[in-house]
């Protein structure tokens, strides 16, 4: 059975599963999918999930090129993840990599990053974590709660619908993922309007788009193209990209999912694109922390301040 949810919910639902009995299992699940989401190229990787937590060892032994994600370490990274409410148990983890009888040697830990996945909404003994950090012993140290992990999920639209919603028995109502939305109207086209649909996606709209990205987003965007979903695709198509910040786009398709995400604080990194013929422009959502696209006529804006691409 699933659960209506919408996506400011999303970290009381992560707090409600990290209490279960199986998160200690898909857990590790989630993280893996996060890195190969977030990785411009991953050389190695291996975090076992399900029967494999029960492996000795470090949780995940990770070496990527390339980050779109601040969540995830350049370079060689050490993971170990805790779903346990025990914040010793994080201790003890480092401890035992770091100075016991089975530590990585020092060589190998003066080029890994040790990552603690604190996988639970409490708090935890902050003067630990600045000892562990100014110890130096890793080449760099950082933890992340539910808190991290769910702007993680939220920036990573494809692991959201397609790993976490399955996982946690949500859905998004009239809310989608703004590359699928692209893809999904790419392969509706034939092949002749498929390549002038490339072509008009020339410098011009290209650039237009990608320094917004680039910007504070203090202003909407508006992509004036002959179709909502011509506007998401060339949207989509800058967001591939763009490597400064990971970035996620969701397509909002109803006034009740739109209201419930704007009356809620939002992450800055998350593009907000009403789609439905009610809308109307609304400096909530922009002030509580989203950045937004509108991808219809520029009169909806009316005297609203906003970035203009127009798409012949």
């Amino acid at each position: 059975m699933t659960r209506t949810f919408y996506l400011p919910s999303l970290e009381p639902a992560l707090i409600d599963f990290s209490r279960s009995a199986l998160a200690s299992f898909q857990v590790p699940e989630i993280i893996k999918h996060l890195i190969d989401a977030s990785a411009k190229a991953i050389k190695f990787s291996r975090i076992p999930g399900d029967k494999g937590v029960y492996l000795s060892g470090l949780d995940g032994f990770v070496n990527i090129e390339g980050s779109l994600s601040r969540y995830l370490p350049e370079g060689n990274s050490k993971w170990e993840i805790k779903t346990s409410k025990d914040f010793s148990e994080v201790k003890n983890d480092y401890k035992k990599r770091t100075y016991g009888a089975n530590q990585i040697p020092s060589v190998y830990r003066k080029q890994s990053t040790y990552v603690a996945i604190y996988f639970r909404y409490d708090t935890y003994d902050t003067k630990w974590v600045e000892k562990a950090c100014a110890s130096h012993e890793w080449l760099d140290f950082r933890i992340f709660t539910i808190s991290e992990i769910t702007t993680w999920i939220l920036n990573t639209p494809t692991v959201l619908l397609d790993i976490v919603c399955p996982m946690l028995g949500l859905e998004l109502p009239d809310i989608y993922c703004a590359s699928q939305v692209a893809r999904r109207f790419w392969f509706s086209l034939n092949i002749e309007d498929q390549h002038q649909l490339a072509k008009r996606f020339n410098e011009s709209v290209f650039s237009g788009i990608y320094h917004w990205l680039s910007g504070v987003r203090r202003n909407p965007l508006c992509i004036i193209s002959n179709s909502t979903d011509e506007s998401v695709y060339f949207l989509h198509k800058a967001l591939e990209s763009y490597e400064s910040e990971q970035l996620a786009g969701w397509v909002v398709e109803s006034s009740t999912s739109w209201n419930k995400l704007a009356d809620n604080i939002g992450v800055r990194t998350t593009i907000l694109i009403p789609n439905f013929k009610s809308f109307n422009y609304s400096r909530v959502a922009h002030e509580n922390g989203f950045s937004l696209i509108m991808p219809a006529e520029f009169s909806m804006l009316g005297d609203i301040e906003a970035e203009v691409v127009i798409v012949s």
